[in-house]
């Protein structure tokens, strides 16, 4: 059974306490193109990038006060059959990357036996 890998791949720099929550990202949508983050520090200004199909993306965005962002890209769709990276690089440091790397069988890919 071929299932859908996705992985996500977080890195904090820094960040040897057990306490500190690391870096995470999730795409909240494909259509219009959202992602969001959490674990960043409080105001970081952060350069989130999306690739995939063809498409690259770029935007940079700031941390609410809890280390939380929501990058949305009107009119960018990422189709749902492709493999995607998305990375998120704060400029204090946080990193934080998500990736579809295999494609799913109900895209059309038939699992070999």
């Amino acid at each position: 059974m071929l299932i859908s890998l996705v992985t996500a791949v977080v890195v904090a720099l820094g960040a040897g306490d057990a306490g500190v929550t690391k870096p995470a990202l999730v795409l909240a949508d494909r259509s219009p193109l959202t992602v969001a983050g959490r674990g960043f520090e409080s105001g970081e200004r952060i350069v989130v990038k999306v690739a995939g199909d063809g498409m690259e993306r770029r935007r940079t965005i700031v941390a609410d006060r809890l280390g939380r962002f929501t990058a949305r890209w009107a009119g960018a769709v990422l189709p749902e059959c492709r493999p995607y990276t998305v990375s998120a690089t704060g400029a204090r440091g946080s990193r934080a990357m998500l990736r579809r790397v295999q494609i799913p069988p109900a895209c059309g890919i038939a699992p070999q036996p």
